[in-house]
């Protein structure tokens, strides 16, 4: 049973109405889906988590997909969720891939957003070298960002991981966990498909055609929406073959005009999608 502290959460709308569960991305948090809880929660029970090593949740030195389903399975019993929505987005879209997996919880539905079951090249070399190599003790976010600013152009991104770090005390401080992160860094790229295991190792081959698939891959038929912007590469044409392999029961939506944030860069498109899904299915 898992041991550790519950995860961070927050709570919108009336604990009576369906329930939605939402996880955060990768050195992402709670307060990135804030805006789609509030609209959702006029017509569901909606809770936004910090999964571990991010935001408020407690630290831990592993990260295994493993850890943090049960940490997921962990609040959800703990709180007596029932007939729980779970959506994910990049990371946390693998963790709700791993709680399906997993089948310890009768999921009503679940939403997955920008990215498919298998292992990815790593992309955030830049991002977490920044990070670490940061001068947290400085005066202003304003030289926190120039030093970001180096490295990473974008200053939508910039803004994006300076909300990784805190003030306290008069200091700033990292939030995530930041060494962790980079020590879990390979398996959190990856993601294993053979039910029962955990961790297939850097490089574990997930295209293959539709006949050699085989039988030992977990198999879900609760309905699954696999949400992309269109600007996006995390899911590509080849992997639908994949996920309808495993996810019997799946759903496919393009959010045009987005990238891999499709839920804040096209937020309208994104929430008109999912309420017509979360209707259709709760």
């Amino acid at each position: 049973m898992n041991k550790n502290p519950l995860l961070f959460h927050r709570t919108f709308g009336e604990k009576e109405n369906p329930c939605i569960l939402i996880l955060h991305g990768l050195l992402g948090c709670s307060d990135n889906w804030m805006t789609v809880a509030k609209n959702l929660s006029s017509d569901y029970f909606v809770l936004i988590v910090d999964l571990r090593n991010h935001g408020q949740s407690f630290h831990h030195k592993s990260m295994l997909y493993s850890e943090m389903a049960e940490d997921v399975e962990n609040l959800i019993n703990e709180l007596d969720l029932k007939d729980v929505t779970l959506i994910g987005h990049s990371m946390g879209g693998k963790v709700t891939m791993e709680c399906l997996k997993r089948k310890n919880i009768p999921f009503k539905s679940s939403v997955v957003v920008d990215i498919a079951p298998k292992a990815y090249k790593g992309e955030h070399a830049v991002i977490l070298s920044s990070l670490q190599s940061l001068d947290l003790m400085v005066s202003d976010r304003s030289s926190l960002d120039s030093q970001l600013s180096k490295n990473i152009d974008s200053f939508i991104l910039r803004q994006f991981l300076l909300k990784t770090i805190t003030r306290k005390n008069g200091c700033f401080e990292f939030k995530i966990n930041l060494d962790s992160i980079i020590l879990n860094y390979e398996s959190i790229l990856d993601f294993c498909l053979e039910e029962g295991d955990d961790f297939c190792g850097k490089g574990y081959d997930t295209h293959f055609e539709q006949e050699d698939l085989g039988d030992d891959l977990f198999k879900s038929s609760i309905p699954v929406l696999f949400m992309k912007g269109d600007r996006s590469s995390y899911i590509l044409n080849d992997d639908y073959v994949l996920i309808r392999k495993i996810f019997k029961n799946s759903f496919f939506e393009v959010i045009e005009n987005a990238g891999h944030w499709a839920h804040s860069e096209n937020y309208i498109f994104f929430i008109h999608i999912l309420r017509k899904f979360l209707k259709s299915t709760i």
